[in-house]
């Protein structure tokens, strides 16, 4: 398997991590983005799997968080 391709898995398996964080979380889960636009979990989801600028930031994000969380940044 090339770095390429394993490169492509790792950011696959992210995203589903970071989706199914979100889809446990509650219904009445939602983002509020620039301009204070209000994202429901369901678009917050679809702009992740989308891969759209949206998704992508909030991708990012959450892994600032979950490395936050490991490293014991947070709940130290």
């Amino acid at each position: 398997m090339t770095k390429q391709n394993v490169d492509k898995r790792i950011k696959e398996e992210v995203k589903k991590l970071i989706v199914e964080r979100i889809k446990s979380s509650s219904d009445n889960f939602q983002i509020i983005g620039g301009g204070n636009e209000k994202l429901s979990k369901k678009e917050v989801i679809k702009s992740i799997l989308k891969e759209d600028d949206v998704g992508k930031e909030i991708v990012r994000m959450q892994m600032e968080f979950i490395k936050a969380m490991t490293s014991g940044e947070i709940y130290a």
